[in-house]
C-alpha cells in the first residue's frame, strides 16, 4: 500500500491541473459586476472540485496539493469537500468568501457568501465505475434516486439554514414544485459543438420560436401536464435560463465539453435570457 502511495505521487501532474499554468491567473481583481469575471471564477470553482479528487487519488497532500490555488486566489476557502459514500470520491465542494473580505466597495457586493460547487464525470479507474453509472442514470431522469444526489442536496440545504441563521432572506412559502421551477433562472454556459450539453440551445430557441409565433401557450399547458404527470422530480426542467453560448471553434470533443473554456481571457460568446412566462 505505501509503495502504491509513492508511485502515486511520484506521477507528474497535469499542466491543466496547475493554476498558474492554465487557470484565470489574468483575474489579478475580480469585479462582481462584471459577468465574464463571474463566469470565471465560477468555472475556477468547479475546476477546484476535480482538482480535490485528482488531489486524493494521487495522494497529494498539504504543500504538494493542487487544489487550493483555484478557490484561494479569488477570496474563498473551502470549508467542506462532499465525498461519495460509495466510491469516497470527491464530487463536491462548500466554499466560502474568505471573512476579511470586504464588500464596502461597488465590485464586491454582489460576490456570493456562500458557493456549492459539483464536479462532473473523471474518467480514471478510481471513479469512472462510479461515474459513470450516475451518468446513466441521470440520461434515465434517475440521478435523484443515488446516495450522491441525496448528500448534495443535504450540502445545499445545510448552507441555505447557515445563511438563513445570518439573516439572509429566505422564503418560507411552501411553494409547489411549479412554481419553484418558474421562479429558477439559473445561469448555463454551453458549446455548440459539445453533443452532450449543445441540446439546451435547441431547447430554449424552440421555446422563443413558440412564443413568436403566438404558440407559447400551448407550450406552457405541455410543460405543465409534463410537470404534474411525472413520478419523479422534475429535475430535468428548466423553464427559465440566461444561456451563454461559446462561438469559438472548438478542435475536438474534449475542448468543446471541457471547463477551460468559460475562463479563457479571449472568450467571445453571446448571451440571452429565456424567461417563461
Amino acid at each position: 500500500m505505501e509503495e502504491n502511495k509513492v508511485k502515486r505521487q511520484e506521477k507528474p501532474a497535469s499542466e491543466r491541473q496547475v493554476f498558474c499554468l492554465s487557470g484565470p491567473t489574468h483575474l489579478t481583481a475580480v469585479d462582481w459586476n462584471n459577468f465574464n469575471h463571474r463566469r470565471s471564477v465560477a468555472a475556477s470553482l468547479v475546476q477546484g472540485v476535480y482538482i480535490l479528487e485528482h488531489d486524493r487519488q494521487q495522494n497529494r497532500q498539504d504543500s504538494q496539493a493542487l487544489a487550493p490555488p483555484w478557490w484561494d486566489s479569488f477570496d474563498f476557502q473551502l470549508i467542506r469537500p462532499l465525498v461519495d459514500d460509495v466510491d469516497n470520491s470527491i464530487f463536491g465542494a462548500i466554499y466560502e468568501l474568505k471573512p476579511f473580505t470586504s464588500k464596502c466597495n461597488y465590485s464586491a457586493q454582489n460576490a456570493p457568501d456562500y458557493v456549492i460547487a459539483f464536479r462532473g464525470t473523471i474518467n480514471k479507474s478510481d471513479t469512472m465505475s462510479r461515474d459513470l453509472k450516475l451518468d446513466i442514470q441521470c440520461v434515465r431522469n434517475r440521478l435523484h434516486e443515488s446516495s450522491r444526489y441525496h448528500l448534495a442536496m443535504q450540502a445545499v440545504q445545510s448552507i441555505i439554514d447557515v445563511a438563513a441563521a445570518k439573516g439572509h432572506h429566505r422564503s418560507l412559502q411552501p411553494d409547489g414544485p411549479f412554481t419553484l421551477l418558474c421562479k429558477w433562472v439559473p445561469y448555463l454556459f454551453v458549446n455548440p459543438a459539445d453533443p452532450i450539453c449543445s441540446g439546451y440551445i435547441g431547447y430554449f430557441k424552440h421555446r422563443k420560436k413558440m412564443e413568436e409565433i403566438q404558440a407559447g401557450k400551448i407550450e406552457r399547458i405541455a410543460t405543465l401536464n409534463s410537470l404534474l404527470k411525472s413520478d419523479s422530480e422534475p429535475l430535468h426542467l428548466i423553464l427559465s435560463a440566461n444561456l451563454t453560448i461559446n462561438l469559438s471553434k472548438s478542435p475536438d470533443f474534449k475542448r468543446a465539453h471541457g471547463i477551460h473554456q468559460w475562463w479563457d481571457p479571449s472568450f467571445d460568446g453571446q448571451s440571452e435570457l429565456y424567461e417563461y412566462k
